[in-house]
């Protein structure tokens, strides 16, 4: 098995966006696309928005993450279209960091 630590580094004005986005759907989307969701975060400062997925192994991410994007496009012209979204002029962070891990032999979830 093996964990997907993803890190969205929206910045303070877009995080509480990227929390909602989350919250109105796009969670339940992850589990349908066979990711194991395990834990989400936002920072105390609100500068990123942080979230830990399982897979059985780097292969089945790719899979899943493919299936994920089938689905994840409708849904978020949809959520757009809501008028939920953070308007184009806010400022944006950095970007998304990505990170694959693998428990260790004295890691008391394995």
């Amino acid at each position: 098995k093996v964990y997907e630590l993803r890190q969205y580094n929206d910045g303070p004005a877009r995080v509480p966006f990227t929390v909602d986005r989350f919250g109105s759907g796009e969670v339940e989307l992850f589990t349908q696309s066979g990711m194991e969701t395990l834990k989400f975060w936002r920072a105390t400062d609100d500068s990123a928005f942080i979230y830990l997925l399982g897979h059985a192994d780097r292969e089945t991410a790719k899979q899943s993450w493919a299936k994920f994007m089938e689905v994840f496009r409708p849904f978020l012209e949809k959520y757009q279209a809501s008028g939920k979204a953070p308007a184009d002029d806010l400022p944006k962070g950095s970007g998304i960091e990505a990170r694959f891990l693998k428990v260790t032999d004295y890691s008391p979830k394995k």
